[in-house]
This record gives C-alpha cells, structure tokens and sequence, in this order.
C-alpha cells in the first residue's frame, strides 16, 4: 500500500504522492518478465500511485497464477492486472482508480491510469481465465478487460469463465456522461466472455446470460468511497449462486452453505 508516496515522521501519514507522468511510479506489486506458479491469498493491495497488482508480465512458459480472499481497492490505476491462466475467487475489487484526486496527499497522481478497468486480464493462446464468487465495483472504463498477449497468437479458444459474481459500475471516471462498461476485449477472435449467474448493476452494457439477475446487489454499502462487500438482508445475491462453481469457503474463509450466495461473502 501507498507506493508512489512518502510518508510523514513521525506521524506515518501519506505525504507528496505522485505518479508515473510526474516522475514517480507506484506498482502496489509489480515484476519484470517472469514465470512461476503465482499463489496470493489473504492479501490486500491498496493506495498505490499506478496499479495494485500488475502481473502483467508473468508471461514466461510455465506461469500461472491463483488469487484468493484477496482485497485491491484504491489505486490510481488497474486494481488487479494478470496475464496467462489465472484463477480468482472469493476477492473483492474496488476500482476506485480516482482515489487520490483532491487529496491533501496528492502531488501529482495520474487519476484512472490506464483507463483504470478494475480488473484486467491478458490471455496466451488456448488460455482459461476464471473469476468466481468475487465482487467488482468499477468508476473505470470497464469491469474487466481481457486481451490477447503481444505473443499469444489467439485462436479463439481462450475463455473468460465467470459465475456467481456482483459486477457493480458506476459513473465512468474520464467520460463522466457514461458508465463503465461490465466487460470488454477487442484482440482475441470471437467473445471469450461466458458470464452467468451473477448480478450486474448500473453498466453500459446489456445484462447477459439466462440466469443473470440485473438488479442492485444490496450490499452494505455501495459508495466507492466506502463500499462494504457484506451483503444486507434481502439481497437478491442470497442463495442464488451456482453451487457446483462457488468454493467452499468465502472471502472469510468461512463455509458456503449449500446454496451459495453471489459475490465476496455468504451472507449470515
């Protein structure tokens, strides 16, 4: 958390942030070229002066990546950045990319860099990317965004699975006249989005799949500037999930029921 910026002594306040057209940069996590078996869980990335975490170059043979029960929210740019494989479950995305304007802390930040798209995803050819049981609020372009590597070669085999997630928008930040869009891609051939039973509110975009309800998802809060993830009593994302998709613990690491709810948390 806040990369990008100092901090007051002996205070510990945040103090002078800036971003990358200032002469700073603030990846809350961020790699060169690299492979391995990424595994993040239990982890929050927050406050950072560029994105939260950006493993955009995990691109090497052999990379993946899984993160779980994990909180990015806050950051100037994309909250989640990933490339190839990647499992995401039970994680909460707040895309409040214009976080830092007005601050008293803010030198000079690049508000919504990189469109600031809460989540993005770039795929390899034949690549599966799978988000499920996560919650995402957007004042970026979009909700997610998926894209082709430079080298990836796609085919139109590559698949974005979603299921059992709260997709929330919200005013775009940089075309305030709009809302951010739910999802989006536009260089790997064909729709690689296989979205359904989720709730989607307050986007661009028309509410697709059979089973998607298009309604507010009641959380506790839904202001980006404190949003809360619970779920209040008589949200429509109660027991409505897909039970053969959700894990069996959620954002707590505490039991599903059988009939899981949408989104972070089961609610209890």
């Amino acid at each position: 958390e806040w990369n990008g910026c100092g901090e007051t002594y002996p205070g510990g306040q945040p103090a002078g942030c800036w971003g990358q057209t200032a002469g700073g940069y603030g990846d809350g996590v961020g790699t060169g070229a690299t492979s391995g078996q990424w595994i993040i869980e239990d982890s929050k990335f927050r406050y950072n002066t560029s994105d939260g975490l950006d493993l955009l170059y995990a691109r090497l043979t052999g990379a993946s990546i899984t993160i779980r029960r994990t909180l990015a929210v806050g950051n100037a740019g994309n909250q989640i950045k990933t490339t190839g494989p990647v499992t995401i479950e039970n994680s909460i995305i707040i895309g409040n990319c214009g976080f830092f304007h007005g601050k008293s802390f803010t030198y000079n930040v690049d508000d919504c860099r990189a469109l600031g798209s809460a989540l993005v995803m770039t795929l390899n050819r034949g690549n599966r990317a799978s988000v499920v049981n996560t919650t995402l609020a957007s004042q970026g372009d979009c909700l997610i965004g998926a894209d082709c590597s430079e080298n990836g070669g796609c085919n139109g085999s590559e698949k974005v699975y979603l299921r059992n997630n709260i997709f929330q928008g919200y005013a775009d930040y940089l075309q305030p006249d709009e809302k951010t869009c739910l999802v989006y891609e536009e260089t790997i051939p064909g729709n690689p989005f296989d979205l359904d039973y989720s709730i989607v509110n307050n986007v661009k975009d028309t509410c697709p799949g059979a089973h998607n309800l298009c309604r507010t998802p009641l959380v506790v809060n839904a202001t980006l500037a404190n949003f809360d993830a619970h779920l209040q009593a008589g949200s429509p994302a109660i027991n409505a999930g897909l039970a053969g998709a959700a894990p069996l613990t959620d954002f707590d690491n505490l039991a599903r029921d059988s009939l899981p709810d949408m989104g972070a948390y089961e609610y209890r």
